[in-house]
């Protein structure tokens, strides 16, 4: 577990590597740090794990272990990639360029409960293995590119679907 909640004196987290930091465990950041790190990747195998990112932007999550996380706040940020494992909005909002729910050969369980999501630039979630509880949730495409891609496994019901930009279903 990595958890910033009590730091002081605006603290930078900084990232010097290409690959990024993987957790096993939960991540909470503070809204009184300074994050310079653009991606987190969750690992581990453990169930229960929380990520809380106190406001702060985040450039990318990947989720590639076989345990389960889940959001302790609205998120917003560049990027999530789930390869495996599980994920769950909380009912969280959530304000993201792209996301994507690929996994092929693994087994993948998201979960978006009552949350929004936007998305400004991509949604793909398709795998033979894919898991997706979204009947309570709403996805919003609001995009700054010339157009959106959104490719959904034939299970994904969402509650509403809105296209403010052209998008391209497949």
């Amino acid at each position: 577990n990595m958890d910033w909640s009590q730091v002081t004196n605006n603290p930078r987290l900084v990232q010097t590597a290409q690959s990024g930091l993987n957790l096993t465990g939960s991540l909470t950041l503070s809204a009184n740090m300074i994050p310079e790190f653009s991606t987190f990747g969750f690992v581990g195998s453990l169930t229960g794990n929380t990520i809380i990112t106190a406001g702060q932007n985040i450039y990318r999550l990947f989720f590639d272990g076989t345990g389960s996380w889940s959001l302790g706040d609205d998120l917003t940020g560049g990027s999530i990639q789930v390869y495996r494992g599980s994920f769950s909005s909380n009912s969280h909002n959530i304000n993201l360029e792209n996301f994507s729910a690929n996994g092929i050969n693994n087994a993948i369980n998201v979960d978006f409960g009552n949350s929004t999501i936007n998305i400004s630039e991509n949604y793909v979630a398709f795998s033979p293995q894919l898991s997706i509880s979204s009947a309570n949730a709403n996805l919003v495409f609001s995009g700054t590119v010339s157009t959106l891609y959104c490719q959904i496994n034939d299970a994904a019901i969402f509650d509403s679907v809105t296209v403010n930009h052209y998008t391209y279903f497949y």
